[in-house]
């Protein structure tokens, strides 16, 4: 009983040591997406549950019409970095943080994104859609904290 007990707290012990915080080292190009993939992630490791996610650069949605979930449990947009858009299914980020960054609708149509927003205060959260290309988006998630929204349509 005891030796069962003990390799479950070295089991334990060696799942919470391993949460981190991973850096996106490189912008996702033409048919990548770092919000489901890590080839782009320090360590190019797909996004997973325990572990926070950290961007200034560009992170894109898949390409299709699938809906995707998020599975890190944090994903901070810094201050240069575009959430692009890309999917016409939705999206579900359970812990979206904007501390600069911008979410950008580059596909046509409706972009569905789910899940709980947070501005961080003394930054803003930009959305840019294109109205005459009918592209907007619904978002069902609540947003906190104290910093800025502004919408630019072009």
């Amino acid at each position: 009983m005891k030796r069962m007990l003990t390799a479950a707290l070295c089991v334990y012990t060696a799942m919470i040591v391993q949460a981190a915080e991973y850096i996106q080292e490189s912008m996702d190009e033409y048919g990548e997406s770092s919000l489901m993939y890590g080839a782009n992630w320090q360590g190019g490791q797909d996004p997973s549950p325990g572990n926070t996610y950290r961007t200034t650069t560009t992170l894109r949605s898949p390409e299709s019409s699938s809906n995707y979930v998020f599975t890190g449990d944090q994903l901070t947009m810094d201050t240069g970095s575009i959430f692009a858009w890309k999917t016409s299914g939705t999206v579900t980020v359970s812990n979206l943080v904007f501390n600069g960054g911008n979410l950008e609708h580059w596909a046509n149509g409706a972009a569905r994104l789910y899940g709980g927003i947070t501005v961080n205060a003394g930054r803003s959260f930009v959305i840019r859609m294109q109205e005459n290309n009918e592209r907007w988006f619904d978002i069902y998630a609540p947003i906190s904290g104290h910093g800025d929204i502004e919408i630019q349509l072009s």
